[in-house]
């Protein structure tokens, strides 16, 4: 199931429209990270460094157009069956699913507290910006 975005940040800041990649295909709720100014799917826990967000809406592999990117925004997404804790680090498993994580690829955090090995689908805090280090300081 594709993630869902259940609360936005602030509309004014908090997403960017930005072009989807030659011959890529996007749908509404991938999560994306951006290279060389346009965003892909993302594939890869290593890819963390370069996650910008959350597709707002879709692109066929035969457009050439820009999407909305959801940098802040609050989502409920699909995870491996497991206890998750406010504040606790998740990233990247496969096809819009994410996983606890130890601190290294770390892409979003729990935004609920799911207590025990039953929960398949949470709420998380993507906050991009400070994830990626979008916007540091050089």
């Amino acid at each position: 199931m594709q993630p869902t975005i259940i609360l936005e940040g602030n509309r004014r800041t908090d997403r960017v429209q930005m072009f989807v990649a030659t011959a890529t295909v996007i749908e509404p709720g991938d999560l994306l990270y951006a290279s060389v100014g346009k965003v892909y799917a993302v594939a890869a826990s290593t890819i963390a460094s370069k996650f910008v967000g959350i597709s707002g809406e879709g692109s066929s592999a035969s457009e050439f157009k820009a999407i909305t990117v959801h940098l802040r925004c609050i989502i409920t997404i699909d995870v491996t069956a497991a206890s998750y804790y406010v504040g606790a680090g998740v990233k990247y498993k496969s096809d819009n699913a994410m996983q606890a994580d130890s601190g290294s690829n770390t892409m979003a955090w729990a935004h609920e507290n799911v207590v025990g090995s039953t929960a398949t689908r949470i709420k998380v805090l993507i906050d991009a910006p400070m994830i990626a280090g979008l916007y540091g300081l050089t």
